[in-house]
């Protein structure tokens, strides 16, 4: 089944952002990837609906401190956090601010496309458990 929805992709890693496109291209998405935070802020892309799959660690400003910035722009663009290594308070920070889904590196492409459309599902205003 093709789905539809846009996905914005931010991770340090070259190889992460390859691999998601590929996925989740074939899955149907249109999907844009950003080296980091600031390389997301910067562009222009504004789909509807939309999610953003984020690495919490990355040079300069983090996935923690991106998802804040857009908190408080009123930007509530459903979140799934990615990462390999991630401190309690990390993952506190990200739970308590309302991330759609956590997953640790690696994850498996039934992970991810459950993720995926948990996401979509909230962008577009269904309520999920």
């Amino acid at each position: 089944m093709k789905l539809s929805g846009h996905i914005h992709v931010v991770d340090d890693s070259p190889e992460i952002r390859r691999l998601l496109t590929m996925i989740l291209g074939q899955q149907g998405y249109s999907i844009d990837t950003h080296d980091s935070a600031t390389a997301y802020l910067r562009s222009n892309v504004s789909q509807q609906p939309e999610i953003m799959i984020l690495d919490v660690r990355m040079p300069g400003m983090t996935g923690v401190e991106l998802q804040a910035h857009l908190k408080a722009l009123g930007r509530n663009i459903p979140i799934v956090f990615i990462s390999g290594g991630c401190s309690p308070t990390e993952l506190e920070t990200i739970q308590a601010a309302g991330c759609v889904d956590f997953l640790w590196k690696p994850f498996n492409t039934e992970q991810l496309t459950q993720a995926v459309q948990k996401g979509f599902a909230i962008a577009n205003g269904h309520k999920v458990p």
